[in-house]
């Protein structure tokens, strides 16, 4: 055993004695991007925690093996990494960490270091924005910033979004933050948006999220100051792309979704449509005008296999004096259907040290989980940013937007897509032996022979097929944003820069509520135009001058100017001629209204700031 225990003591010095070997002690001074020492800058060897710390002249001393890694950190620095080989000597030469530069947009398009400002902002990222795959940028916005709320309002392809930012300000003024595109503010309003009907889009759908580079989220009324009482609410800055210097560069994505439907209500499928009559629970069909859901127990009915409008099976009757065929509880949500989303852009961008280009186009269709509903948009952007001269830059852009769609009924309305599901008794089939599209694209499933609404009460409450088919609500819209800049460096600490924004866009909508429905017996045909103009003018002085080595002034002076004109033409005709002829010559009387708003808003702004 001797023998052994004395080779192994010699195995183990052995091994120790060459870990030393590999050790050796480095050493070197960290100095900053002027070469002057860094007291207490960290040097450690990268993946342990053995480390130093160098002295007041810059100068550190650490064991470390060939082949370490040695990180050094200095606070406002870049972390640095020096790999040890044969050399014992390391200098290292830090600089300056550039995220401490980073810049962020403020109002009015100015750019200026987060740390510099005395209110909140927010950044989120293009990748941030398109990875939410929503179309509605409003959307986008959920769950990505503090203190900001996102509310959709309806599962709805094209549904509207609504967005608060710290809470509700007011009981009977919008609650909206301002929508701002390149330093130029535009309409994100959204109209005839209740608990009850369609749901139409807010104004901000219009925007390709392709096309945005960042959003900064501006909060509290310090950020609100230069755009007045229109930016109470907070503010939502968007920076579009725009190009860099080089080769053209062609971008092309596609992508594709499915959507389903989910968490419905259960719905009781036990009892039958009917009530006690007599004393005893009696089957009461549609025919009947009633609508209960207290009737017999459907495992104690059967078909009698007559001829019946209302079923196919015929009607329901005691279990032993029918045909055999058992009733049976249909599933009301064979009405939903998947929605299939397309999304489809291409952009080319590229230019020189004199001229900058971006150009970008998308297309996104969208069907909805309900028959015949659908949302599309195309877009085309384009983006010049060119330098006239050493002070002179031009840039302006333009953007065209087409969106509109079928929309649906809904929320709390007689008419509404989910209150007929929910309210139709286990014992009526509204697809009368079809579903989802196929049932929406046949008139036997919710019109009877004689014209008249095939539901289960009678037409009280809209056959959803019915309400997909023959209730029709269509929107188009046509958009153009605008903007042109002009800036004049006049010296290096001062910029005169001149804006002009325009946001122009018509909405074109008909609605139509057929004879024997629901809503209006009669029916309703409702044309309605809206046309609206939004013009903004700016002219800004930008300072930014050190008065000396430790003092600087910077400020913001300028003046604004913003005009809005809103016209909206509405021609309601009520009782058609002729059902399913949607037009203001076929109803028997009409009410015409015509609606102005304008607006305009003048004013003088200014902000200093002292830095040292």
């Amino acid at each position: 055993m001797k023998p052994k225990f004395t080779m192994i003591l010699m195995l183990l010095a052995l091994s120790v004695q060459l870990v030393f070997a590999q050790q050796k002690t480095v050493s070197g001074t960290v100095s900053d991007e002027n070469g002057l020492p860094l007291p207490g800058a960290t040097v450690i060897r990268a993946g342990t925690s053995s480390g130093t710390s160098t002295d007041f002249d810059g100068k550190y001393q650490l064991a470390a093996n060939v082949g370490d890694v040695l990180e050094i950190r200095y606070v406002g620095y870049a972390t640095q990494s020096v790999t040890v080989g044969t050399s014992n000597t390391y200098d290292v030469s830090m600089a300056l960490d550039n995220t401490l530069d980073e810049v962020v947009v403020t109002a009015l398009g100015v750019k200026a270091k987060p740390r510099e400002l005395s209110y909140a902002v927010q950044t989120l990222t293009s990748e941030e924005i398109e990875n939410t795959n929503e179309v509605n940028i409003t959307s986008s916005l959920a769950a990505k910033a503090a203190c900001v709320q996102v509310t959709t309002s309806s599962g709805s392809v094209g549904a509207s979004a609504n967005i608060r930012i710290r809470g509700n300000t007011s009981i009977n003024r919008s609650n909206s933050p301002l929508f701002v595109i390149d330093g130029v503010p535009i309409d994100n309003s959204s109209s005839l948006n209740g608990t009850g009907g369609v749901d139409n889009s807010n104004r901000a759908i219009d925007i390709n999220q392709n096309d945005i580079a960042s959003i900064n989220i501006l909060k509290g009324t310090a950020a609100q100051a230069l755009y007045g009482l229109r930016a109470s609410n907070g503010v939502v800055l968007i920076t579009t792309k725009s190009g860099q210097s080089g080769k053209p560069k062609v971008t092309i994505s596609s992508t594709i979704s499915v959507s389903d439907v989910t968490n419905l209500p259960e719905l009781q499928k036990k009892y039958a449509q009917g009530r006690p009559v007599g004393g005893q629970l009696t089957w009461r069909g549609p025919h009947t005008g009633e609508g209960f859901s207290w009737g017999p127990a459907i495992s104690d009915l059967e078909f009698d296999g007559s001829d019946y409008d209302y079923d196919n099976g015929g009607r329901l009757v005691a279990a032993g004096s029918g045909n055999g065929k058992p009733a049976v509880a249909y599933d009301n949500y064979n009405f939903f259907v998947n929605g299939i989303a397309t999304d489809i852009n291409a952009s080319v961008s590229g230019g020189n040290e004199k001229v900058k280009y971006f150009v970008s186009a998308g297309k996104n269709d969208q069907t909805g989980t309900s028959p015949k509903e659908k949302f599309g948009r195309k877009s085309f952007r384009a983006n010049i940013n060119t330098y006239l001269s050493d002070k002179f830059n031009l840039l302006a852009s333009g953007t065209y937007i087409n969106s509109g769609g079928r929309r649906v009924q809904r929320g709390s309305n007689i008419s509404g897509i989910m209150l007929g599901l929910l309210r139709t008794t286990p014992t009526f089939d509204n697809g009368n032996g079809l579903s989802g599209r196929g049932a929406a694209s046949n008139s036997g499933v919710y019109q009877l022979p004689n014209g008249s609404q095939r539901s289960y009460w009678g037409g009280i409450y809209d056959n959803p097929f019915w309400t997909v088919a023959k209730n029709p609500s269509v929107d188009d819209v046509n958009r153009f944003i605008g903007n042109l800049q002009l800036s004049f460096r006049a010296n290096e600490w001062l910029t005169v820069q001149g804006k002009y924004g325009y946001d122009n866009y018509s909405d074109e909508r008909k609605l139509g509520i057929d004879v024997n429905s629901a809503t209006d017996r009669n029916g309703v045909v409702t044309d309605r135009t809206e046309f609206n103009t939004d013009i903004n003018a700016q002219l800004l002085l930008l300072l930014n001058k050190d008065l000396n080595k430790k003092i600087n002034l910077s400020g913001t002076f300028g003046y604004d100017q913003f005009k809005t004109n809103n016209l909206i033409r509405r021609v309601d005709g009520y009782g058609l001629t002729i059902p399913s002829f949607f037009h203001v010559s076929n109803s028997a009387t009409q009410v015409n209204g015509e609606f102005v708003n304008r607006r305009e808003l003048r004013g003088l702004f200014g902000q200093a700031r002292f830095s040292f």
